[in-house]
């Protein structure tokens, strides 16, 4: 057998691949040995950019129900920020609205306004230690 004989009958014995270039999106796939000869190929790229929103904390729901809320809790809370001084009673209000979302005392859950109640003691033993202390 000659050398091109040979490789005619190897030929027939691998598998033949017939390209179809029917129909959108069409593929071909197989192997392919030796030199490769490309004729087309198209990408189409689409890039959609948003800006992402900034995370906003949701802001607890006032309390709008028959509950019973101890009055006298909300007095203590009003009584003590009216013994600081201005200052000190607005930075209470603060304290409120950057944790709560609010400023209105009678707005608060009893947790809430214990927590209130704790951040302006505080506030008032801070003030009663620092007038204890000498002069330098």
């Amino acid at each position: 057998m000659k050398l091109k004989e040979m490789m005619q009958w190897l030929l027939k014995l691998l598998p033949q691949q017939k390209m179809q270039e029917n129909g959108n999106g069409s593929l071909q796939a197989g192997r392919v040995e030796g030199d490769l000869h490309h004729s087309h190929t198209q990408a189409v790229y689409n890039i959609f950019m948003m800006a992402p929103e900034p995370a906003k904390a949701p802001a607890p729901a006032p309390i709008r129900t028959n509950e019973k809320l101890p009055a006298d809790g909300w007095q203590e809370v009003f009584r003590m920020i009216r013994n600081l001084p201005q200052s000190k009673g607005e930075s209470v209000f603060r304290f409120m609205e950057r944790k709560f979302h609010t400023r209105m005392v009678r707005e608060l859950r009893p947790d809430q306004l214990q927590e209130v109640r704790l951040y302006a003691a505080k506030i008032a033993r801070n003030m009663a230690a620092s007038s204890r202390r000498p002069a330098p």
